[in-house]
């Protein structure tokens, strides 16, 4: 037996190995087609700021009555340096049964950060992009950068991937580590945002900028923006006037409006987005506004706790 599933805790390396980004992300679809239809409690996370600059506490708690769960994700936010090594997140998510009231798991939880990433981007992605998309853009090289690619490439037919970082060792050794994992694509390193954007399909920002990193001025017309990294309710990485003169997507209108602010006042939360069959976004320039929502933890925790008891009991466990 594995020995993070003997004690109880889930751990990076489990969720890499076990966990399958489709397949959450087919869960995040068919949870949004009923979302807001009762059986879910999710209040607003509670956050603390630190002594340090930009240091945040938060908790995160759901009760998921569908999935008889309840949940909390606990952890801290730190901005970092270019050149600190330490992660900006560490957190740990805690279930318990709805039922009994015993502890089921506890998970990783910036690792179930990082997997819902790329599992709600390959749902938006799929929605939002072109069919033909090919080019990938990357503005950043952290841990969510490796995840876009993941989540990215789950539904589109990726050709080449390009990068820029205002770290220049960063974004080689990042790109080092795709032509690793993804050998067979054609994996770039740019020296500029106007040179790694020209002619993108898809662009992905996984900064801690909560200033625009561009204006982005010169992509094309259905271009799609997965915006991932930092913001606050006065900015973030995309300009205010790209996200309201395109067609924006938020997890949740409520938590984007206060986290990220009044531009995102006009965009569709995902269930629209999920139900709307009849408009073809995929010809439109889009920007998937990332700022997190307890419910796609919860779904994410859910579904790992089943990938868990498949794993120590086989798939015919109850």
């Amino acid at each position: 037996m594995h020995p993070d599933t003997s004690k109880g805790y889930l751990s990076a390396e489990f969720i890499h190995q076990h966990g399958t980004i489709s397949a959450l992300a087919a869960r995040m679809v068919e949870a949004y087609k009923t979302y807001g239809q009762g059986g879910l409690e999710v209040p607003a996370k509670t956050v603390i700021a630190g002594g340090t600059p930009r240091s945040l506490f938060l908790t995160m708690p759901v009760y998921y009555q569908t999935k008889d769960m309840f949940m909390v994700k606990i952890g801290t936010f730190f901005a970092r340096s270019p050149n600190c090594l330490l992660p900006t997140i560490h957190a740990d998510v805690l279930v318990y049964s709805a039922k009994t009231g015993q502890r089921q798991t506890i998970i990783d939880g910036a690792a179930l950060t990082n997997f819902k990433c790329a599992a709600i981007t390959a749902v938006v992605t799929e929605r939002c992009a072109h069919r033909s998309a090919k080019i990938l853009a990357i503005i950043g090289s952290g841990v969510q950068a490796l995840e876009q690619a993941r989540g990215v490439c789950t539904v589109r037919d990726i050709s080449e991937i390009r990068i820029f970082s205002r770290t220049p060792k960063h974004a080689q050794r990042f790109a080092a580590a795709l032509r690793q994992e993804m050998p067979e694509l054609d994996i770039k390193v740019y020296s500029s945002i106007a040179k790694v954007t020209r002619d993108a399909d898809i662009i992905s920002t996984t900064t801690s900028s909560k200033t625009p990193l561009d204006q982005f001025a010169n992509t094309r017309a259905d271009v799609h923006f997965n915006c991932m990294g930092a913001h606050d309710s006065a900015g973030r990485e995309l300009p205010n006037s790209l996200i309201r003169n395109s067609t924006t997507i938020v997890e949740d209108i409520n938590t984007a409006l206060e986290e990220a602010g009044p531009a995102h006042i006009n965009a569709l939360d995902l269930q629209k987005l999920i139900k709307d069959k009849t408009r073809d976004f995929t010809a439109e320039k889009t920007v998937f506004s990332s700022t997190g929502h307890a419910y796609l933890d919860a779904i994410t925790a859910a579904y790992l706790l089943e990938v868990q008891t498949e794993f120590q009991h086989g798939p015919c466990a109850e």
